[in-house]
């Protein structure tokens, strides 16, 4: 029994050594994941305005050279949208690379306090 409680505490004791090492990483990935989600909803944004001005053109029997303007307006967005999705994809997989494996115990850790 005591050897148990022994082992018990040193698995504790082991834990709370481990988790800020664990903290930073995860924190790191938790910061970048928000920052690209807010770009990614800018753009996503940006394209749905630019849409909405095409369809609102659209209605009115418009001439040729506005709706190619306005495609060509659209395809740009969706274009810088594209690029920011694969640039904020790579990010997150370079910062998922740094958490350890062990790094869902910081959650376990959280709420067994």
């Amino acid at each position: 029994m005591a050897v148990q409680e022994s082992a018990a505490q040193l698995s504790m004791t082991l834990k709370v050594q481990e988790y800020p090492t664990l903290k930073v990483p995860y924190e790191t990935l938790n910061k970048r994941f928000r920052a690209a989600q807010k770009n990614i909803d800018r753009e996503t944004s940006h394209v749905t305005m630019v849409v909405a001005e095409l369809e609102k053109t659209l209605s009115s029997c418009p001439a040729v050279d506005s709706v190619v303007s306005l495609l060509d307006g659209v395809v740009e967005k969706l274009s810088v949208l594209k690029r920011k999705v694969s640039v904020a994809s790579g990010l997150s997989s370079r910062a998922a690379g740094r958490v350890p494996p062990g790094a869902n115990f910081a959650a376990n850790f959280r709420t067994s306090r």
